[in-house]
């Protein structure tokens, strides 16, 4: 298997346990009624698109509905591990409540 496939396939794997950690936490944030929280979603690669495009709808099946008790923040994508610092540090200055 050439080294960039298991890049991409590891970077896979990055994006859906981040999304579980996401949703873990918002789950157990969600007993604070009346805040909204503000995720940052911090993206690496198009590849993971996929990942994103069932993150939206599982947190309004958790509950979580855009400009009503949550909202996010979206990076554009950062494609190389050198321009994820300064995006993450972005979402950082920005006080998210969850990258």
């Amino acid at each position: 298997m050439p080294p960039e496939s298991n890049k991409k396939k590891k970077w896979i794997r990055v994006g859906i346990l981040a999304v579980v950690v996401v949703f873990v936490a918002l789950y157990w944030f969600k007993t604070n009624n009346g805040k909204v929280y503000t995720i940052g979603v911090l993206r690496y690669t198009v590849q993971v698109a996929q990942v994103e495009k069932g993150f939206y709808p599982g947190m309004e099946k958790l509950g979580y509905h855009e400009n009503k008790n949550v909202r996010y923040i979206i990076t554009p994508y950062g494609e190389t591990p050198d321009k994820m610092g300064p995006l993450a540090q972005q979402l950082v200055d920005q006080k998210v409540d969850a990258i």
